[in-house]
């Protein structure tokens, strides 16, 4: 090798390890450009470069190089590690078929060859696959495959890697303190700056990943933020600032800061384009989300699609938006298809299970919401983090007003609205409260429901979503008064009534008395007559 290129080597190499990745490739590109025929190592950093860069189709045309330059060197470890570069590179995009050529390659190269470093990070993205189809216990006997691997060569990113792929797997079988352990592990080394950066990132990523998945707010907020301070030191980052950024959307959009959400979601759309089609998915999602909650419901299809151009998964959003336009069925239908293809994966099926509660109880399907309450507490038992506790709590109080059975549901819809409180879910926590509202409406205690309905109503103000006032019905009756009213007009029997309101005939029968004593009436006839002549009708599902 030449002096000037031993010089270009050490100034790369040197620029590399201060994270200055535009350095890197500002001086790789120049000589490459000049004429300059770079060793396959070099030029493999400069593919490194563009990625870095967010240049994703320039890093892939110089992997091409990269990999015949190898295969010409004789070097085919060196190719078999290019080639499961270019499968992850690939995949991100959203080209599974050509990421899995690649990744094929890889293992035609490293057949005969005894086990290095090539062969651990082509079994590291064999586990993300394991991961991916929720084979749990395969991918956690594949990390500690690789902490014995990276024992063996004395290989700290594979080490680490096989920490956070064990420690992923046993969170997602309900081992979450272990799991957890194992993860914090995997970061030793990253902290230490002993594992390859790119690779230093995707363990950052997986714990962020595992705290949402764990609906452990604080947590997840506390990694997004360590996260923006890794990614700092670098010149660029984009892939991993796009991931953080996502993830900070999906914060910011709990806390009802909609606004800066949107502005973020719309830049992670933008800068990550072209390199990780999964990100750029759910930043749709979240717009998509954002646009539901202040009523832009066609815009917020819009951005559905979007992700479903990227190859989302776009469920509990798909449902609500249904809900939001009145499509009951349409919005049940899609989540039995969502809980369908994640049958053996509790953590995607949760939120899942709550926007199940939720329809169930908008429409009337007391059953529906009975199985989502039940799967959600044995799911919040077996990850007991707050966030999964309070959706807990919420699809119980959503189970006992779809089945008409008020009081039960006051201790669980206050117990959502500390736990949404305490996770900075201001929405949430407001629309469990006109919850409870209705709920101590129902059995009489209108100052308590007032309070309740008033503190909601200001903090939906707050979040700038358009609130109503409400139309008290006539008569001074309650809500559930007037309903029960409202079908005895209908010329309903005392069963019928019950039956339809899931309540039973003596709960029917008091609010009669109770109707009777308000309207100064004495028979079922008068009151009904009353009920005629002021408007007052029973409700029906879809109306």
């Amino acid at each position: 090798m030449d002096p000037e290129t031993t010089r270009l080597l050490e100034a790369t190499e040197a620029a590399r390890e201060r994270g200055d990745w535009h350095t890197v490739y500002r001086l790789l590109r120049d000589a490459h450009e000049g004429g300059t025929r770079l060793p396959a190592a070099a030029l493999a950093r400069f593919g490194q470069a563009a990625w870095w860069l967010g240049k994703v189709s320039e890093s892939l045309e110089t992997g091409e190089e990269c990999h015949r330059r190898f295969l010409a060197e004789g070097d085919e470890e060196a190719a078999a590690a290019n080639a499961v570069d270019m499968a992850v590179i690939w995949i991100l995009r959203g080209d599974v078929t050509i990421g899995s050529g690649w990744l094929g390659r890889a293992r035609r190269l490293q057949e005969g060859r005894p086990p290095g470093l090539a062969h651990g990070l082509l079994r590291y993205v064999e586990c993300l696959g394991l991961l991916g189809e929720a084979d749990m216990g395969r991918a956690a006997e594949g990390g500690r495959e690789l902490q014995r691997l990276g024992a063996e060569l004395a290989e700290s990113t594979l080490s680490a890697l096989g920490l956070a792929v064990e420690g992923v797997a046993r969170v997602r079988l309900g081992d979450v303190a272990d799991g957890l352990a194992l993860l914090d592990e995997a970061m030793l080394p990253v902290l230490a700056g002993d594992v390859k950066p790119e690779y230093a990132g995707g363990i950052y990523c997986d714990m962020i990943a595992v705290c949402h998945d764990l609906a452990d707010a604080q947590r997840a907020r506390r990694w997004t933020e360590t996260t923006e301070r890794w990614c700092a030191q670098f010149s660029s980052a984009a892939m991993y600032l796009g991931i953080c950024r996502v993830r900070r959307v999906q914060l910011l959009n709990q806390a009802g800061a909609w606004s800066e959400a949107e502005r973020e979601a719309m830049q992670v759309c933008r800068d990550v384009e072209g390199i990780n089609a999964s990100v750029v998915a759910e930043a749709h999602c979240q717009l998509a989300e954002i646009h539901r909650l202040r009523g832009e419901l066609d815009q917020a299809a819009r951005a559905l699609e979007q992700a479903r151009a990227h190859g989302g998964d776009t469920q509990p959003e798909e449902a609500r938006l249904a809900l939001a336009r009145g499509a009951g069925g349409e919005a049940i239908d899609g989540l039995r298809l969502a809980l369908a293809r994640h049958e053996s994966d509790p953590l995607h099926r949760a939120p899942l299970l709550l926007a199940q509660a939720e329809v169930a109880h908008q429409t009337r399907a007391p059953a529906v919401a009975e199985a989502a309450r039940l799967e959600l507490a044995q799911i919040s038992v077996r990850f007991p983090s707050p966030g999964m506790r309070t959706w807990a709590a919420h699809a119980h109080g959503l189970t006992a007003l779809a089945a008409g059975k008020h009081e039960a549901a006051l201790a669980p819809l206050r117990k959502a609205i500390g736990g949404y409180e305490a996770m900075t879910a201001p929405y949430a926590a407001a629309q469990a409260r006109l919850l409870l509202a209705g709920c101590l409406r129902e059995l009489g205690h209108d100052g308590q429901a007032e309070t309740e309905d008033l503190v909601a109503r200001r903090s939906l103000a707050d979040l700038g979503v358009r609130t109503f006032p409400r139309h008290e019905p006539p008569g001074g009756l309650t809500w559930r008064e007037a309903e029960v009213l409202g079908r005895v007009a209908l010329g309903e029997t005392n069963r019928q009534v019950a039956a339809a309101l899931h309540i039973t005939e003596k709960t029917v029968g008091r609010h009669l008395s109770n109707v009777y004593v308000k309207l100064g009436v004495t028979s079922r006839t008068a009151a009904a007559a009353w009920a005629h002549d002021h408007g007052v009708r029973a409700h029906r599902a879809g109306s």
